[in-house]
């Protein structure tokens, strides 16, 4: 036959537990003689279940971390693809004076530029765990924006090579469609960049160092929590540009090490620590452009380009405590992914201006947006 049980919570402590015994069977016992109803219950960030132990015959009553917990697992993904945001920032902004030294601005000399974006983002994931006998299949989608702005001062420029400083403000809500669950950052950073030209070639190098400020949030959970982060890496590309003041390809390539550390967290009675994320991301790509003269001594240079992405690291997990009772988790990284993107610069004397759109398309993650800047020499 066929047996359903009823459990009654007396209080609203939820703790993970490895398992109650509420029934012993004898041997031959079905796995199915006995069910709760409802089959599983979230209180808090634990979800409960009835699970079978074949060896024994038992039923066992178990709490594992709920959805809502698992889907922390994003925070410091999210965390991540803004410092990578930023530091494109950087990277479209030396393309930018690239493209305005090539139409003729002074080489030599400071700039002071500024630079604002935006994009929107979204990874469909589902992933399937079983912890304590208890399988829970989550949905893991999420939609991630981004809006800020990039400033800088270019302190060095002779010649063939270029540096300066770098620091921006970015804004994000991470959010899960169909789940009242969202993750919302405040991203601060400041850097050093420098770029070497000798011909066509073109050398490029970031250092940049990431501080957020980060609030996980789901009503339905009782979720209010708040933490700290940041991330710290380098960036570096290396390309080739063939032709001159009219018709140019530019093939390039980039790596980028990013490591990403968000404090832990103790709502509702359990803790959640985040493992240290270490990301190394990889591109290779081409940009074709064609300046074109448009009166006086403005320049327009209008481009396209396309890059191939790839991460190579980018595995970090969580691990769930509750009493003397731990559960790790491990997030999945991104897969590789097309990017594109189609811009104008305007050089016009010492002032050079662009507007760019991009867009990024995979299986399982797509998005777009855009960026303006504007630069003056002096």
């Amino acid at each position: 036959g066929s047996t359903v049980l009823g459990v009654n919570f007396v209080n609203n402590t939820a703790v993970l537990q490895p398992g109650i015994t509420l029934v012993s069977a004898g041997a031959g016992t079905s796995s199915t003689a006995f069910s709760l109803s409802p089959a599983q219950t979230t209180r808090g960030l634990i979800t409960y279940g009835l699970a079978f132990n074949g060896a024994n015959n038992s039923f066992n009553l178990a709490g594992a971390p709920s959805a809502t917990a698992i889907r922390l697992l994003k925070a410091p993904e999210g965390a991540e693809t803004l410092w990578n945001d930023s530091a494109d920032a950087v990277s479209a902004q030396l393309a930018s004076q690239r493209d305005a030294t090539w139409a003729g601005a002074p080489a030599n000399g400071g700039r002071l530029w500024l630079q604002t974006f935006g994009h929107v983002a979204t990874r469909k994931q589902t992933r399937t765990d079983t912890v304590y006998g208890i399988t829970q299949t989550v949905g893991s989608n999420y939609q991630q924006d981004a809006f800020g702005a990039q400033a800088g001062l270019g302190f060095l420029s002779s010649g063939a090579l270029a540096a300066g400083i770098t620091g921006g403000y970015a804004n994000s809500v991470l959010k899960f469609p169909g789940f009242d669950q969202k993750i919302t950052y405040d991203a601060f950073n400041a850097g050093l960049y420098a770029g070497y030209n000798l011909g066509g070639l073109f050398l490029n190098a970031l250092g940049k160092y990431d501080f957020y400020r980060v609030h996980m949030n789901s009503v339905s959970a009782g979720l209010n929590t708040r933490s700290n982060g940041r991330s710290y890496g380098v960036k570096g590309e290396a390309g080739f540009r063939f032709g001159a003041t009219g018709f140019y390809a530019e093939p390039n390539v980039s790596i980028a090490f990013v490591r990403t550390e968000l404090d832990g967290i103790r709502p509702l009675g359990v803790a959640i620590d985040f493992d240290h994320m270490t990301g190394t991301r990889g591109s290779a790509g081409l940009r074709l452009g064609n300046a074109l003269p448009i009166g006086g001594d403005s320049i327009a240079s209008f481009y396209v380009a396309g890059d191939y992405v790839h991460e190579f690291q980018g595995t970090q997990g969580l691990v769930f405590s509750s009493g003397s009772n731990a559960v790790p988790y491990r997030n999945v990284p991104l897969q590789d992914f097309g990017r594109g993107k189609l811009g104008v610069t305007i050089k016009s004397g010492a002032v050079t201006g662009f507007i760019e759109g991009d867009g990024i398309v995979s299986k399982n993650y797509t998005g777009g947006g855009g960026r303006a800047g504007l630069r003056v020499a002096f």
